[in-house]
């Protein structure tokens, strides 16, 4: 198949683009920094919300479309709404628009589950739950996944939206909990826990993440789906993991709690495993040992 990969060369996007290419797709990768790429497949090296992008996408003459970049900062959708909107909604519809004029049989959507489900939903929140985003990012994220479908409804093209959980890997070590916890703790230095630590969420290895885009592709289903472990773990738990398999004593910080993050969060990958005849592999233990082991 040939595949269109939006973020490719990003956290989920490089093991991602990696399977893809081990299972034999011809991919296109549309990045702004792609260079590990060349010569293994196409590359784009340019923003996804430039002319350049669209261009590319369309002179692919893909047969699916995996669309993984996104503002993914809740505090950043908050003080900078209009650029979450942007890269979120205005840059991922032109993409869309791009591919099915392309002639794209399907579109994977890297969407998010814990920010659009309500807080007050019962857990673990499936696809059904409550909708109720507390954030400029989720409302973003929402917005993106209803115009995907619509618009694949309108031109009968295949949609998914990926809603998953929180991805962690050794290449998120900046922007993700996991990552700045333990980079912190690696360099002997104070941890700060926003709120009183009892916040939950649900975290999934990366390779599990890229495994279920791939299983994606092969499949016949068409809306919204949890990519998830299916598990919660609170942020004073998630430290001291962290502590203990880094060998740390330090205590953490507390904070205020920030505006706009959701209490807690756990997903209903049941419809996953069905649809898609995927399910993590990963443990959350096993995960943040890989992480740590290639920090260090």
């Amino acid at each position: 198949m040939r595949v269109v990969v939006s973020g490719g060369a990003g956290f989920i996007g490089i093991p991602l683009t990696d399977l893809l290419l081990k299972s034999g797709h011809e991919v296109l990768v549309i990045d702004t920094n792609s260079k590990q790429f060349e010569g293994k497949c196409s590359i784009a090296q340019v923003d996804v919300r430039s002319t350049e992008a669209i261009q590319a996408l369309k002179n692919f003459g893909a047969e699916s479309f995996i669309h993984l970049v996104a503002q993914k900062d809740v505090m950043t959708s908050v003080t900078n709404p209009l650029l979450d909107i942007d890269i979120n909604v205005r840059a991922s519809v032109a993409l869309f628009e791009a591919a099915i004029d392309s002639g794209v049989q399907s579109i994977v959507f890297a969407s998010s589950g814990g920010a659009i489900y309500s807080d007050q939903a019962p857990l673990p929140a499936n696809e059904n739950s409550e909708i109720k985003p507390k954030s400029p990012y989720g409302i973003s994220k929402l917005a993106t996944e209803q115009y995907l479908h619509a618009m694949g409804i309108e031109r009968q093209v295949r949609t998914i939206s990926m809603r998953m959980s929180n991805a962690f890997g050794p290449g998120d070590q900046v922007a993700g909990v996991i990552g700045k916890m333990s980079t912190l703790l690696l360099q002997n230095k104070s941890v700060t826990i926003y709120g009183d630590g009892s916040t939950t969420r649900d975290f999934i290895y990366v390779d599990d993440v890229a495994r279920a885009f791939a299983a994606a592709l092969s499949s016949d289903f068409s809306g919204s789906v949890n990519i998830s472990s299916n598990t919660q773990i609170s942020l004073l738990d998630l430290y001291r993991e962290i502590a203990e398999i880094i060998g740390s004593e330090l205590k953490p910080v507390f904070q205020p709690a920030r505006s706009g993050e959701i209490e807690r969060s756990q997903l209903d990958n049941r419809l996953a495993e069905k649809v898609l005849h995927w399910k993590p592999e990963i443990s959350l233990q096993e995960g943040i040992s890989r992480c740590i082991h290639a920090w260090r």
